[in-house]
């Protein structure tokens, strides 16, 4: 099922398939014309049957908490066109291992608070290179991950980022870092050592 704002804009509001590994639909039906879709809502809040998700290119965003909760859900594919990933759009995924960011062609991407929050299976993220603010609490609680490469055009590392991390052991932080905010990487207990560039002027 499809809702929209506009003639032009098209969203993915509801789902009421049988689950298992999924690929969005990239067009839609309405009024006798047919639209290219370029969103999802939260359609997939709170599902316990879908296993794995694909998101065609010409997707540009994954809407607010629009998988949050999806506890069966272990792999997705997000395109390279996302350039927006709201709030809380994973977080709760407790089962989700394996998250695949294609080809960079969008020209910038910005994941929202705790969008991979509580994602406990997950342990490790490779985050595509148009990143620049690794958001306040994105990671927090993920207690399964292990290493995670930040892209070298981060500039900022809000607060609460890697929050209980408590398996972190690897983690760089690029030159262009320019602050990191409160408790970012508080209690994340199995980190042996952190090197703190040079360009960091600002720790919370």
């Amino acid at each position: 099922k499809s809702g929209y704002s506009s003639p032009y804009v098209v969203s993915i509001s509801a789902y009421n398939g049988e689950g298992g590994k999924i690929t969005l639909p990239t067009t839609a039906e309405i009024n006798g014309k047919e639209y290219q879709i370029t969103s999802v809502g939260n359609a997939f809040e709170g599902n316990e049957s879908i296993t794995g998700v694909t998101i065609p290119d010409g997707y540009t965003e994954i809407g607010l908490s629009a998988f949050k909760d999806c506890t069966g859900l272990q792999s997705v594919e997000i395109p390279g066109s996302v350039d927006m990933i709201s709030t809380n759009a994973f977080s709760g995924c407790t089962a989700l291992n394996t998250v695949n960011f294609d080809d960079d062609t969008a020209a910038s991407l910005t994941i929202n608070l705790g969008a991979f929050a509580n994602c406990t299976a997950l342990s490790t993220v490779n985050l595509p290179s148009k990143l620049k603010t690794i958001s306040y609490g994105l990671f927090a609680s993920c207690s399964n991950l292990t290493k995670i490469e930040i892209p070298e055009g981060v500039t900022s590392i809000d607060g609460y980022a890697f929050y209980t991390c408590t398996s972190l052991k690897e983690i760089n932080i690029p030159e262009k870092v320019a602050s990191i905010g409160e408790a970012a990487f508080y209690y994340c207990a199995a980190l042996e050592s952190i090197e703190i560039p040079k360009s960091v002027e600002d720790i919370g």
